[in-house]
């Protein structure tokens, strides 16, 4: 079903897409599609955006057709799915991390320690995965924020579209661990643009 709306979209046939979002099997459960990959480069590395797939659809065909409402809507609902997974993220990366530092400073301590301090360093090294995790979900609501706001300048509304454009601006900054933060520089041009 993801391929097929996939191709649906690239091939420019919305309305039909629309068709396949709206069967009650995917109203009732959006999940059951999964997640979407977009992949992403800028020019030396590669990683892909992750999207809950029903949402990320439901984003492309409404903005597609110019149903803006629609589209906010999925938007915003990628959002809150990004907001609720970073709070996890954090929730764990801050205590595990300084757990694992202090523990790996402890066992360095002893000679005889050495297996057990191979276990807490491995442990901190997917800690701090999880940190550039956290980075990453930082970029993928700040480039959500800058796509909502050229949505709404198309829209011809360029007040309301300076409120996204600040929310990037803070999300931003903050993702200095990400691969990369695409949607900055438009996030800064468009933000000048609008004041």
């Amino acid at each position: 079903m993801k391929l097929l709306l996939d191709l649906l979209l690239l091939a420019g046939r919305a309305e039909d897409a629309r068709t396949l979002l709206d069967r009650a099997e995917l109203r009732r459960n959006p999940d059951g599609l999964g997640l979407y990959d977009l992949p992403a480069t800028d020019g030396t590395r590669r990683w892909a955006y992750r999207f809950q797939a029903y949402d990320w659809f439901d984003l492309c065909q409404s903005a597609g057709v110019g149903a803006y409402d629609r589209a906010a809507d999925a938007l915003a609902r990628l959002d809150d799915r990004f907001r609720r997974e970073e709070a996890g993220v954090r929730a764990a990366v801050i205590p595990g991390l300084t757990w694992r530092l202090a523990a790996e400073a402890g066992l360095g301590a002893a000679p005889a320690a050495v297996p057990a301090a191979t276990y807490v360093r491995i442990g901190r090294e997917q800690f701090v995965g999880l940190a550039v995790q956290r980075a990453v979900l930082d970029v993928e609501r700040a480039d959500l924020c800058v796509v909502g706001s050229t949505l709404l300048l198309e829209q011809g509304r360029a007040e309301a579209a300076a409120a996204p454009l600040g929310r990037a601006a803070d999300l931003y900054p903050r993702a200095a661990a990400a691969p990369a933060r695409p949607g900055w520089p438009l996030a800064v041009r468009l933000l000048a643009a609008t004041r």
